[in-house]
């Protein structure tokens, strides 16, 4: 994504989002698993490896 644009802006967004999510679970000790990008070998998602044709 290119720096500066609205949808780069928006992930950056996201991201910090759940950094500060992640790192409030941590200083609380509560556990977590994430998993971005899950189910890669699918086509139902936007990071898929597969691309439907």
């Amino acid at each position: 994504m290119t720096d500066g644009t609205e949808l780069n802006e928006g992930f950056k967004e996201t991201v910090d989002g759940m950094r500060r999510l992640t790192q409030a679970f941590k200083a609380n000790g509560i556990p977590f698993v994430f998993r971005p990008f899950h189910e890669l070998n699918g086509d139902w998602f936007w990071w898929c490896s597969i691309q439907r044709s």
